[in-house]
């Protein structure tokens, strides 16, 4: 039997929280998503590994009914504090976006993408495409930001390297909105991340 990798276990990302060993969580939500938080229609929205939950926050308050989904369960405490504290209401989910329950099919209509992708295996990739796939309902969207660019996927991780031609070949049943370098990304980030904003079609 294969040796389960530890990136794949809640132990290993829980630990990372505990030690507060989260390098790619910028303390605040980034300003990518500050800026679309604003600007999209408000609807349902899920978060792939919300970690911390700053972007989660950022689109409650801007009237979208979110819901926090991440691994870690330091991750969903910590978001539930913070939804206490800026009196914002946040559905949490506490599992694997893998295996997530049946009646999550069709019921959003974003699904937010920031960090999650390079944080699992490569070879889970066509998984994550097909679960985002089945929770959005016909024309709902998937848009993030794919990070980090130039690093190669043989490096190894998490992170894992993340290409745009790679991804828009993961995606290809999909209709891309919107693709490109964001200008307002994070001074570190810059050139770094790829937004993508993706529709399923079917409306």
């Amino acid at each position: 039997m294969a040796k389960q990798r530890p990136e794949t276990t809640v132990e290993f990302w829980d630990q990372r929280y505990q030690q507060n060993t989260i390098p790619w969580d910028l303390n605040a939500p980034n300003p990518v998503f500050v800026r679309l938080s604003k600007e999209l229609k408000p609807g349902t929205l899920a978060i792939f590994g919300a970690g911390r939950g700053h972007e989660a926050i950022e689109f409650a308050r801007q009237g979208f009914s979110v819901m926090a989904i991440d691994f870690a369960p330091r991750a969903i405490q910590y978001i539930t504090q913070q939804a206490k504290q800026y009196n914002q209401t946040i559905e949490t989910y506490l599992g694997d976006i893998f295996q997530l329950p049946k009646k999550f099919s069709g019921r959003f209509d974003y699904i937010l993408e920031q960090t999650c992708y390079c944080a699992i295996d490569p070879n889970n990739r066509p998984a994550y495409e097909e679960s985002a796939w089945d929770l959005l309902r016909p024309g709902g969207e998937l848009f993030g930001l794919w990070f980090p660019l130039h690093k190669p996927r043989e490096a190894g991780g998490p992170p894992w390297g993340v290409e745009v031609e790679s991804v828009k070949t993961q995606f290809k049943r999909w209709k891309i909105l919107d693709a490109g370098f964001p200008p307002d990304s994070s001074p570190d980030r810059r050139e770094k991340e790829y937004y993508f904003r993706f529709q399923k079609p079917g409306m």
